[in-house]
């Protein structure tokens, strides 16, 4: 298990191109092969004084099942397609 905690959409935005590339059979051989079982996505964010904590589960095709809160990064579509 790893816990890790970022700003980087880049690197969000290659967790969901993996998943979507092995949801298409489309992964090379030696690439990692990440399913939406093994990421949890959390937004964190400071609301009035306390946190609020949003899941954000990933679909089969590498996509979040709800609205990235307060939208998502611009660079979002060159990454998905």
């Amino acid at each position: 298990m790893l816990l890790l905690e970022t700003h980087s959409e880049h690197l969000i935005l290659r967790l969901l191109r993996r998943v979507r590339e092995l949801s298409a059979d489309n992964l090379k051989p030696g690439d990692p092969q990440i399913r939406p079982s093994d990421l949890s996505v959390l937004y964190v964010a400071n609301q009035a004084q306390c946190l609020e904590i949003t899941e954000l589960p990933v679909t089969e095709d590498g996509d979040f099942a709800k609205p990235w809160p307060q939208g998502f990064f611009p660079e979002r579509s060159t990454e998905l397609y």
